[in-house]
Order: C-alpha cells, then sequence, then structure tokens
C-alpha cells in the first residue's frame, strides 16, 4: 500500500508535465506554423471544396492588418488577412501541387505577449504540365498573442 501514493505523485507529476509542455506558448506557436503549412500546401488532386477549407483555416492565424514583405526578386508587399488568403487561393488554382516546408523553426517568446519565428522556408510548386519551381526564403515570422491566442502580425523573407 505505501508504494500507491508515490505511484500517483509520478504519475500526476507526467500529467501535469505533459499539459504544460502541450499548453506553452512555444508549441502553441509551433501548432499555428503547422496548420498555416498545411492551409498553403496541396498535394495533387486536392483542390476543390476541401482546398477552400483549407484555405479559409489560414485566416484565424493572420491579424487582420498581416503584412507580407517579400523581398527580391521580385519585391511585393501583402497587406490584410484577406490579401494573405487570396493569394494563397491563387496559388493553388494555378500549381496543382504546392509544398510549403519549414523545418525546425526558432521560436522564441518575449514577455509582452510577442513572438518570433525564424527560420528557412521552401516552397514547391508543380504546374499542370509536371514543370517545378522551388523557392527557398529565409523568413521572419512576428506573432501578438491576443485574446488567449497566436496571430501573426508580420512576416518578412529574403533570399537564402
Amino acid at each position: 500500500m505505501a508504494r500507491k501514493p508515490p505511484a500517483a505523485v509520478g504519475l500526476l507529476a507526467a500529467v501535469v508535465g505533459g499539459y504544460m509542455y502541450w499548453t506553452s506558448d512555444e508549441r502553441r506557436i509551433a501548432r499555428l506554423l503547422d496548420d498555416v503549412v498545411d492551409a498553403v500546401s496541396q498535394g495533387e488532386g486536392e483542390s476543390g471544396v476541401a482546398g477552400l477549407a483549407e484555405i479559409a483555416s489560414l485566416t484565424p492565424h493572420l491579424a487582420p492588418e498581416v503584412e507580407i514583405d517579400v523581398s527580391p526578386p521580385p519585391s511585393a508587399v501583402l497587406r490584410g488577412a484577406q490579401d494573405v488568403v487570396s493569394m494563397v487561393g491563387r496559388l493553388r488554382a494555378v500549381f496543382p501541387v504546392v509544398q510549403l516546408t519549414l523545418p525546425d523553426p526558432r521560436i522564441s517568446v518575449a514577455d509582452d505577449d510577442t513572438a518570433q519565428v525564424t527560420g528557412a522556408a521552401t516552397m514547391l510548386m508543380r504546374d499542370k504540365a509536371g514543370a517545378e519551381a522551388v523557392e527557398s526564403r529565409q523568413v521572419v515570422i512576428s506573432l501578438q498573442e491576443r485574446d488567449g491566442r497566436w496571430v501573426i502580425v508580420y512576416v518578412s523573407t529574403s533570399s537564402t
């Protein structure tokens, strides 16, 4: 009987530790990034209604005033969540295969409800004829916690 309380305490510590890891800001941001990568990416034959739902799932992860600054070449700035979602929709309409990857993002959370993610992103696009284009860029993603959830407020990219 004396061994049950230590086992219960160990189990409780493991559950609490797992919960704290799962709900940590870094983990929540990592899940947000996974969701964004999934919303942008599309495999062969994934268009249609399901594709529209994936694109729409991008909206809650973006601040309404989000800006994406793509450095040369060519230089462009997207402003507003709707413009970003529309651009992703157009990209997925033109390319039947779009694969965005952001392996090993470095997530840094500040005390003022802001965070920054840095890493190397790669986008592979395959057109209907089978021709592929690959674009790799360094990215810096700025996030803010608003109403208990993280949203992307600014993204800058530069050539690798």
